[in-house]
């Protein structure tokens, strides 16, 4: 049920009347009524006795503490009765008074799922008394609504946004507890946007997430598992190379048995010629019967007795080689074994740490109109390299600079760990913002036409495109009918930086044929200038003092800037021409050289 009702004088009682005759009212929309603090108590009353209701949406209304105090109260009191899952009370003067009520709603709720709070001058002590007329500085009541969102455990979305906080010491409180709660699993969707978040608040903020991505401590527990492999392995081949090394491994066993067999060989040759030499006295008659009998028979004993001994010591060798071979083959099950507990560990362990980074939930992250610089900008960027759950980003309105700061977040969005988990990324306020989904998926072909990107996310684009490795084979890139020079900043209403970083990315692109940026204004004669000179530095060949400063890579085919007013003056286009002139002559006579080794005469390619 949704009631605007003018006059207002009696809506409190209307509302009261329809909440207490349990009508099965399921959600109750009275934003934009002019309701007051009467009037929030008098609800107050119906939302006790209301048996159904689940949302209750107050937006855009003049409920002070007193009036949210009640309310709060009558959502914890009919809590058994009711499951209120949707608390919307933004654009309310709440102040640090109702926010302490909402604290100790939000610590005794099992239901809540979605909390409104935007623009309810948390950060400040509303005046209560009829004397007092200025409101003034404190953040206690945001602060122990921050602390109790930790005993709530179904809270999803919350929305803090244009409750700017005092000071810095209180934003990095507030960013410390929520990047905390986001790491528990349960919050999807966080609004922190017109907080007045300083580069202290976005370090606490992101470091609970980067914590959670786990993504340190599962580089360490590879790199743990890598030196443990190069240990083992080291150890394994010592005792590889101390097993060949012994008297009795599978060389010294061999070498000992050759020089056993060929003793024995030689005994036995000693053997066989005095037998022959026995033999031969006998039968030249000059050794008597007798005693070449005798002869012939110590001969016998002797090979046996040799026999014996060879036998014994060569048993002797291979049994202490079957028993090295048995201690090698034991140890390197050992070696094995240790591998794959190593291996086994390691995966649980990893498993440990997937299923505690799985617990991030969080998709859906607003921080625009912030105060942080590039310093903060440095500790998003780091969030979004090791981004896991975020799938859309907004962050644009904060005192980033020219350009560096976009090219920091673009670069570490274009060398995630974790590629294609951002869909959606806002640089702008306002702003439809980069279909990521798009970049993320588009392997050949990319259109991100009339999508009315701006000058911050034409840096962005090319610092995510330059640093992919999933995008050196983009042959089409369409930018055309966008805003690529006008800027958000009131400094400035446009910069080259977005034509720019565009062209950079086309330097390093080795597939690319064709780029369309038509229909991209540039009103600055300098800037267009400047556009002018990156072009021929992407595409042409540069010249410093006689020699080759840089030379293309890029097949580039088509280019079009039709509306774009590039380039301002001729000095520019003749610097353009100049280089492009000396990239077509490479081509050329590279080509011609090649033709003509092939037998095929070089002129048939003077008209291309």
């Amino acid at each position: 049920l949704q009631a605007t009702m003018s006059p207002p004088e009696n809506v409190s009682d209307v509302a009261e009347a329809i909440l207490a005759s349990n009508n099965g009212v399921e959600e109750f929309n009275l934003s934009e009524n002019n309701l007051r603090d009467p009037d929030g108590v008098a609800l107050a009353r119906g939302v006790a006795a209301a048996e159904h209701l689940k949302a209750l949406r107050l937006r855009e209304n003049k409920i002070g503490p007193i009036g949210i105090g009640a309310i709060a109260a009558a959502v914890n009191e009919a809590r058994v009765k009711n499951r209120m899952e949707t608390l919307d009370l933004s654009v309310n003067p709440i102040g640090c008074q109702g926010a302490e009520a909402i604290a100790a709603l939000i610590a005794g709720n099992e239901s809540l799922v979605i909390l409104s709070l935007r623009d309810c001058s948390l950060g400040y002590r509303l005046p209560t008394a009829a004397d007092k007329v200025s409101k003034t500085a404190d953040a206690s009541g945001m602060l122990k609504l921050v602390g109790c969102l930790g005993y709530n455990r179904t809270l999803t979305s919350i929305d803090l946004s244009y409750n700017p906080c005092p000071t810095a010491a209180d934003g990095e409180v507030v960013c410390s507890q929520i990047g905390r709660l986001a790491t528990l699993g349960t919050l999807t969707s966080i609004d922190l946007s017109r907080m007045n978040l300083q580069d202290g608040a976005m370090k606490k903020f992101t470091g609970h997430l980067v914590d959670a991505t786990r993504f340190t401590a599962m580089k360490s527990l590879a790199e743990q598992l890598e030196r443990d492999f190069k240990e083992t392995t080291a150890t394994k081949e010592e005792e590889v190379e101390h097993y060949h090394a012994r008297a009795f491994g599978p060389e010294g066993s061999e070498r000992l048995l050759a020089r056993l067999g060929k003793k024995y060989e030689e005994d036995c040759a000693f053997i066989a010629k005095n037998r022959g030499l026995v033999k031969r006295g006998e039968d030249q008659k000059r050794i008597l019967p007798e005693n070449a009998s005798k002869e012939l028979d110590r001969l016998r004993k002797m090979e046996d007795k040799i026999f014996v001994a060879f036998k014994k010591e060569s048993g002797l060798i291979k049994e202490k080689a079957r028993s090295e071979d048995l201690r090698h083959d034991m140890r390197m099950r050992h070696f094995e074994e240790r591998q794959q507990g190593l291996e086994d560990t390691h995966d649980r362990e990893l498993l440990v740490l997937e299923k505690i980074r799985a617990r991030v939930a969080l998709t859906y992250l607003n921080l625009e109109g912030n105060a942080f610089k590039r310093r903060g900008v440095g500790h998003l960027a780091k969030l979004m390299r090791h981004n896991t759950s975020i799938t859309y980003l907004k962050a644009g309105g904060n005192d980033w600079g020219r350009g560096k700061a976009f090219a920091e977040l673009g670069e570490a969005i274009g060398s995630a760990h974790h590629p294609g988990v951002l869909t959606k990324l806002s640089s702008t306020l306002n702003s439809s913002g980069i279909n990521m989904h798009l970049v993320a998926t588009s392997l050949v072909h990319l259109d991100l036409s009339s999508c009315r990107l701006v000058c911050s996310d034409g840096v962005l684009i090319g610092n995510i495109l330059k640093r992919s490795t999933h995008h050196r084979h983009l042959k089409t890139l369409d930018l055309s009918s966008n805003f690529l020079w006008h800027t958000t900043s009131d400094r400035s209403r446009g910069d080259s930086a977005g034509f720019v970083q565009i062209f950079e990315f086309v330097k390093h692109a080795e597939h690319l044929v064709r780029l369309d940026l038509s229909n991209n204004l540039v009103e600055s004669p300098k800037d267009a200038d400047s556009i002018c000179k990156a072009i021929s530095r992407a595409l042409g060949v540069v010249m410093y003092r006689g020699k080759a400063y840089s030379i293309p890579n890029c097949p580039l085919e088509f280019l079009s800037l039709q509306n774009c007013n590039v380039p301002a003056n001729k000095d520019a286009y003749d610097i353009l021409l100049r280089n492009l002139e000396r990239t077509w002559a490479l081509r050329f006579f590279h080509g011609a050289l090649a033709k003509s080794y092939e037998g095929v005469s070089a002129k048939k390619f003077l008209t291309k």
